[in-house]
């Protein structure tokens, strides 16, 4: 099962649409959702990591854990930049439209439904 430490932001641009800015803690250079964590194992991983959780649920695509971004030092760890092709765990940002009558303008969302995150960004979205 996967574990899928995250934090999410909503964020409106200059021409009024909103985005979701969903950031996940991934394996390998942020390529990998983090494997082999156990759901009782959850609280130990964050306090081990200094990862303050909000909130946990579990689906069939893995273990989420919804991190307060605001009690957690995010800069202490890679960036998905500074990462990228090394083994080292990262933050990793995601961007999705959210619009009130389900139009994504400039088609963003399309761009992760043949990855491994486009589940996992679906399940965070749908909480």
């Amino acid at each position: 099962m996967y574990l899928i430490p995250y934090f999410k932001k909503e964020e409106t641009t200059f021409l009024g649409n909103k985005l979701m800015k969903i950031v996940l803690f991934l394996g390998n250079g942020g390529t990998t959702f983090l494997d082999g964590v156990q759901e009782k194992e959850a609280q130990s991983f964050c306090n081990e990591n200094g990862f303050v959780l909000m909130k946990k649920f579990k689906t069939a695509n893995g273990i989420f854990l919804e991190i307060d971004p605001k009690k957690t030092e995010i800069a202490s760890y890679y960036s998905f930049e500074e990462a990228f092709k090394t083994n080292n765990e990262c933050w990793r940002t995601f961007i999705y439209v959210i619009s009130d009558e389900n139009k994504d303008i400039w088609n963003v969302n399309s761009l992760f439904e043949e990855t491994p995150f486009s589940k996992v960004l679906h399940d965070i979205m749908a909480v």
